[in-house]
């Protein structure tokens, strides 16, 4: 199968489990036990439809989201995320941009589980699954890296008060404080 068309149908599909996802979870964002059950589930579902159509369309075994080393893999990748968002808000509260207001589990964080559970594995099977490997095939690893990044930031451009001046108006707004 042709590496364009093929590239597009995985892209495609794993958008629309996103999308279908992403509407679950606003559909039951009230409760977040059940954002966080409509979350995995929605994450669990994008792996099941990029490995299987990665069988189909290039009649390989997916080994990038297999089972082997999954739990390993799991808990290394969360605490070296744990670690490096603490660095970040460690940083912004030592610059003076982020102050606590108190200490414990809201329950809404239990939702939000969910919800950074399907972003991340979506997002990674889009633009590093499908895209990445789509562009180091045609143009080598490192100007795939380079424009799998940039489009991974323009994708995120999108949300809320985030732009490519945003460091600047994060200083202006510091500045009128």
């Amino acid at each position: 199968m042709k590496l364009f068309f093929r590239t597009v149908l995985q892209l495609v599909a794993v958008v629309v489990v996103a999308a279908a996802g992403g509407q679950a979870i606003t559909a039951v964002q009230k409760n977040p036990w059940l954002m966080l059950a409509v979350g995995v589930g929605s994450a669990v579902a994008a792996l099941f439809v990029y490995k299987g159509l990665v069988r189909l369309t290039e009649r390989r075994r997916v080994v990038e989201a297999g089972a082997r080393g999954l739990v390993p893999g799991l808990l290394l990748g969360t605490a070296i995320g744990v670690v490096v968002f603490g660095c970040v808000i460690a940083n912004i509260w030592f610059l003076g941009y982020y102050r606590a207001h108190g200490v414990g589990l809201h329950q809404a964080m239990i939702g939000l589980v969910g919800y950074m559970a399907a972003a991340a594995v979506t997002e990674e099977l889009m633009f590093r699954g499908v895209l990445f490997r789509a562009l180091e095939r045609g143009t080598g690893t490192w100007l795939a890296m380079l424009i799998s990044g940039l489009l991974f930031g323009a994708y995120h451009l999108a949300n809320p008060d985030a732009s490519l001046w945003g460091r600047r108006r994060s200083w202006s707004r510091r500045a009128a404080c």
